[in-house]
């Protein structure tokens, strides 16, 4: 099912075999597809809801003026190992990307390929990180 709303709308379609998601500078491991979202074809973006490595600069939030994400305001997610800005956490959105608040939207260009990995091997991280309106938490994986 996709989400309804103007402009190109988010694909809730998981992929077909899990992927692990890597910074394209450092290789750092954000996480996996056991937390799809969606993905966005307009804005070449993965997004999930839980991620490791990655710090949400919540001090400097930014508000789009253009394009399919105007009106929204968002935090710069950028790597921890590295410092590379990978993507974006949303405070905000219009209604055709609500699916994309509060959660970890990687832009394709700072990730390094999805890896394929075997179904059973999915959830494989002991802590993830989970966007919180305030704050990123610790939780793990298991629970």
């Amino acid at each position: 099912p996709e989400e309804e709303g103007p402009g190109t709308p988010c694909d809730t379609n998981p992929p077909e075999r899990p992927l692990v998601i890597f910074c394209t500078k450092c290789n750092a491991i954000f996480g996996d597809t056991a937390s799809f979202v969606c993905t966005h074809a307009e804005m070449k973006t993965i997004t999930i809801k839980a991620a490791q490595m990655v710090v949400v600069d919540h001090d400097k939030p930014n508000t789009s003026h253009k394009g399919v994400t105007s009106g929204s305001t968002f935090y710069d997610a950028r790597c921890e190992s590295c410092g590379l800005c990978v993507g974006k956490v949303f405070h905000t959105t219009t209604r055709n990307l609500d699916l994309l608040r509060d959660a970890f939207t990687f832009d394709s260009k700072a990730i390094r390929r999805w890896v394929r990995i075997p179904s059973f091997t999915c959830l494989f991280f002991s802590r993830l990180w989970v966007a919180s309106e305030t704050r990123c938490d610790w939780i793990s994986a298991t629970s």
